[in-house]
């Protein structure tokens, strides 16, 4: 089982027998009783939401990361922080459980997930109760450690940088023209295939294409499940000002606002590209790239281009470690088309915002960021590396 599928940490191949024990620890049954050994038990319901609904982080920005086993604790404490948050047990209990059983009815339970009426796509890939259990399946063998079995991230073998809470449908790797969070299904594949570099997100490049389909598709479940879960949440706080008499029909216009975005994000931004300089005229691209830098306020947050470990509240009201620059790896790619398109769309998630700069200056900051890390290709006379 797996064991050919390759983790970034330390290179390390993903062993089936490493996976059972995880799946031992984080308390999921894996070929027990009447589980089947390649699914949920029927009769597990997705968890009810606990943590807070952050809205707006704290002012003050933190200093360090918590424990990955402690991020439930973390969130909890952010309302003490200053945060504006919604918290779930607010709700009347009687609410809560009519939140609970209008999820279930909608999205079904891990072992057989659907999707509300009139959800049946993304981009050609298929939502139906088929593909999602497939993919669930899947998902329990492959992703539930660490992203948790409703896609909270809060999985038992998560670690730092935290896995991706899919629940507020909000992505860091993002192609698309929309600008509301929403990747591309093509990001979804590239992550699923090729991992993260740096992160402890592994990469699963000898699934066959039906099964990083199936994956995809209940990552996509699950985020609709979660934003509709929040905006029941929000709705039914009792410091909203909305008036929510049907649940039911609150759920199905919230998860129809979901799908309708991932359906806008499919639409691909043009690709950044430029032309390949060397020698001199390279030189003088990557001073100009520099200035620039400076200049637009990188600094602020990349203190010493990222040399000094900085910390930013990201949308799930986490801490975000700011990349440091001066290290060769890069989680979205190091090629020109990667860097442009971060610079170009920023990462909405992190509070990184986009650049507003002309092709030829973004090219000049490309070519400085392709430079930063190795001090042999910097010109001397800026003195980055001092």
């Amino acid at each position: 089982m797996l064991k050919s599928e390759r983790n970034h940490r330390g290179g390390a191949a993903i062993r089936g027998t490493g996976l059972c024990l995880a799946f031992v620890l984080s308390g999921l049954p894996l070929g027990c009783g009447s589980t089947p050994s390649d699914g949920y038990d029927p009769h597990l319901r997705y968890a009810a939401r606990t943590d807070p609904v952050v809205l707006t982080p704290p002012a003050d920005q933190p200093t360090a990361a918590p424990d990955p086993l402690k991020i439930d604790e973390f969130l909890a404490g952010l309302p003490q922080r200053g945060a504006k948050a919604v918290v779930p047990s607010d709700i009347p209990a009687a609410k809560r459980e009519q939140l609970k059983q209008t999820l279930d009815a909608l999205f079904g339970t891990p072992a057989a997930p659907t999707m509300p009426e009139g959800i049946a796509a993304v981009s050609g890939l298929p939502l139906d109760a088929e593909t999602l259990a497939k993919g669930s399946a899947s998902y329990r063998v492959r992703c539930s450690s660490c992203h948790g079995t409703t896609g909270d991230g809060h999985g038992i073998g998560a670690g730092f940088p935290y896995p991706r809470d899919f629940r507020r449908g909000q992505f860091k790797r993002t192609t698309g023209i929309a600008q509301n969070g929403k990747p591309r299904v093509d990001d979804l594949r590239r992550v699923i295939r090729g991992g993260v570099p740096g992160t402890s997100m592994p990469l699963f490049d000898l699934l066959p294409d039906d099964g990083v389909d199936a994956l995809a598709a209940y990552a996509i479940h699950l985020s609709i499940r979660g934003e509709a879960e929040e905006a029941l949440i929000r709705g039914l706080h009792p410091d909203s000002e909305d008036d929510i008499a049907d649940v039911n029909a609150a759920a199905r216009t919230a998860a129809g606002k979901a799908h309708r975005h991932w359906l806008e994000a499919q639409t691909p931004a043009a690709e950044h590209s430029q032309p390949e300089l060397d020698g001199a005229a390279l030189a003088n691209s990557v001073r100009r790239g520099h200035r620039l830098f400076a200049n637009n306020a990188c600094l602020s947050c990349h203190e010493a281009y990222g040399r000094t470990p900085t910390y930013r509240y990201d949308v799930w009201g986490l801490p975000n470690k700011v990349p440091d620059l001066t290290q060769p790896e890069y989680r979205w790619g190091r090629e020109p088309a990667d860097l442009g398109r971060t610079l170009k769309h920023g990462i909405k998630p992190a509070n990184m915002p986009a650049v507003i700069l002309k092709d030829e200056e973004v090219a000049d900051l490309v070519n400085f960021l392709r430079a930063l890390p190795y001090p042999a290709k910097l010109p001397t006379d800026l003195g980055v590396h001092k």
